[in-house]
């Protein structure tokens, strides 16, 4: 399948006309260059929508149409049926609408055309500049309006709109993106955890208008507050690449590969540029099916430093000591991203070579130019690109961490392969799920308070604890 549209519905066998005169000139039209399946999800309707729905549009027959039925047998909410539509749809491309037409069906084909080859996902934008409202009540534009505003500061100032049904995505942001909230923040969350992550976004600028049928099912002082706390969350870390486990005691593990692999201390965890709010607690008859891997070791290119202030550079699991400070400043090494470790932690690292050379940097070094945005990671003597933002994210890379070179510099080393991003939370988890679905686990979301204490904490000792 080349297209999956996917419909939210809730309490609209009144729209059932404007959806068959409406939309499915649309689906024909694009079925002429691709197949196109219509999915409408039912959220646990009380005005029959899907038994209408279904009597509506359950013969509808074109070339290159299919229609699908999804239902809850209960009201879930907004986020819920998204991921429901997700679960069905089958298509490359996704688009996400409205089926009450407040963005009107006919612009489905404009809006795939700014999901050019360079773009991820592309959202509808009524509060662009080339965008427009109308018939909208105001009322109803003082949340969408005011938690966009909040969004394109604490996200990306060049998103105007986050609140927006309307969309298309490449199914992989679908697949890989997590979002947790089952009603109208879902939309939001998901846009927002996809540009967190890398996933480029494109704004299509467009009209929102009044719907004609029905009334909005949006509860705003819900919304309200779940945009607020959700927006809490936002200026937390975040890193949803990897699954960490950890069962009643002090151990944490990574999940990958169908293996659980320890962290032997704090500071390995960190270095490989995770957070303590990622961690998701299993029972420990769960933790012990999980076939054991080997303990992880320092990433690559961390930088340590040691209770006598010698530096150290990790490379291929052993630590290299640099001759003198202009030596590591020379190589444009930056002091801010030195992790103090105690004597116990690095005397279990085994010894390597002396840095004492600049013009030559190891493995696990990011490079790039100052003529050219491509980074590149070393790794075994080649120069390795990272393709896309979203690769270079998914490694707990940081972009402060790049050092700058001259052409002629980077030029010494080959070429070698691109840098494929890594898995994110949510396909581990769903890995996890297959080998015990009745198992259930949550996400450890510390404070930020708490998650403070813990970094102060683990700066002092090399104990593994999580707990306050």
């Amino acid at each position: 399948m080349d297209l999956s549209i996917v419909i939210p519905c809730y309490n609209e066998a009144d729209n059932v006309n404007k959806i068959q005169t409406e939309l499915f000139p649309v689906v024909n039209a694009l079925a002429e260059s691709r197949t196109v399946e219509v999915i409408f999800v039912d959220d646990g309707s009380r005005d029959d929508t899907h038994k209408i729905f279904c009597e509506a549009f359950g013969a509808y027959h074109y070339p290159g149409v299919t229609i699908r039925f999804e239902q809850h047998e209960v009201n879930r909410g907004l986020g819920a049926a998204i991921r429901t539509g997700f679960a069905a749809a089958t298509g490359d491309t996704i688009v996400t609408t409205d089926s009450d037409g407040t963005y009107r069906f006919s612009e489905i084909p404009t809006l795939l055309s700014y999901l050019t080859p360079e773009v991820d996902m592309v959202t509808a934008s009524p509060y662009h500049p080339q965008g427009g409202i109308a018939g909208v009540p105001a009322y109803r534009l003082v949340l969408s309006k005011g938690a966009s505003a909040m969004y394109r500061v604490l996200a990306d100032w060049q998103i105007h709109t986050y609140t927006a049904l309307f969309r298309a995505y490449r199914r992989y942001v679908t697949e890989d993106v997590p979002f947790e909230s089952n009603g109208f923040l879902g939309g939001t969350e998901l846009m927002i955890n996809a540009i967190r992550m890398g996933y480029r976004v494109a704004e299509y600028p467009t009209v929102l208008y009044s719907r004609v049928h029905g009334t909005s099912k949006a509860k705003l002082a819900r919304t309200i507050k779940s945009h607020l706390l959700f927006q809490l969350f936002v200026v937390m870390p975040w890193h949803p690449y990897g699954m960490l486990l950890q069962g009643s005691d002090e151990c944490v593990y990574l999940y990958t590969d169908f293996q659980k692999r320890l962290f032997p201390s704090p500071e390995v965890f960190l270095s490989h540029g995770y957070h303590w709010e990622q961690v998701v607690k299993v029972s420990d008859k769960y933790l012990a099916q999980l076939v054991s891997g080997p303990p992880l070791t320092f990433k690559d290119g961390a930088l340590l430093k040691s209770p006598d202030n010698t530096i150290f550079f990790i490379e291929h699991g052993k630590k290299r000591p640099f001759l003198s400070a202009p030596v590591f400043e020379g190589l444009g090494y930056q002091w801010k991203h030195v992790l103090p470790v105690t004597d116990a932690v690095l005397n279990a690292v085994e010894d390597g070579d002396e840095i004492n050379l600049l013009g030559s940097h190891p493995d696990g070094t990011l490079l790039s130019t100052t003529n050219d945005k491509t980074v590149f990671l070393l790794e075994n003597g080649k120069k390795r690109p990272f393709n896309t933002k979203q690769a270079f994210l998914s490694w707990g890379y940081k972009w402060d961490q790049v050092v700058k070179v001259t052409p002629a510099e980077l030029d010494q080393y080959p070429l070698g392969s691109s840098v494929a991003p890594q898995k994110s939370f949510f396909q581990e988890r769903g890995q996890l799920t297959s080998l015990q679905p009745e198992t259930s686990y949550t996400p450890r979301k510390l404070t930020g308070l708490g998650s403070a204490l813990y970094w102060g904490l683990t700066r002092q000792t090399a104990q593994f604890k999580l707990r306050f």
